[in-house]
């Protein structure tokens, strides 16, 4: 007695394309983890570098005893540019100020800031 389907060796061509869109979706889903990571570690480079920047800017108004008021500037470099704000306002205290300097960047086309603070002291 012969049986009624006779199977064939190989794959059909529905198991094909299912396995061709299983590995293309795969691959795009590589391809754009890949691509997101690379641009959070360019956005966390500049966030690096701006922190740099402030702590330096930081400690230079920090090592004397500043004037109070508000005073704005920029910093340019080699790929980034920076602008400002260092706020010295002062404590209870006679012979301490409160500073505050905050800087402000772009990463990709959005506005970031970071704010430092510290006292210093005569």
């Amino acid at each position: 007695m012969e049986p009624l389907l006779k199977r064939c060796d190989g794959f059909s061509l529905l198991e094909v394309l299912v396995a061709l869109a299983i590995v293309s979706l795969t691959l795009f889903l590589t391809f754009n983890i890949n691509s997101n990571s690379i641009s959070i570690e360019r956005s966390v480079m500049d966030r690096l570098e701006a922190l740099a920047e402030g702590e330096k800017l930081l400690n230079e108004e920090l090592a004397g005893f500043p004037d109070t008021g508000i005073r704005t500037g920029e910093i340019e470099g080699e790929g980034f540019s920076y602008t400002y704000k260092v706020q010295v306002t002062e404590t209870p205290h006679p012979d301490a100020l409160e500073v505050n300097v905050t800087l402000f960047y772009e990463v990709e086309g959005n506005s970031k800031s970071i704010t430092f603070a510290g006292l210093a002291q005569r």
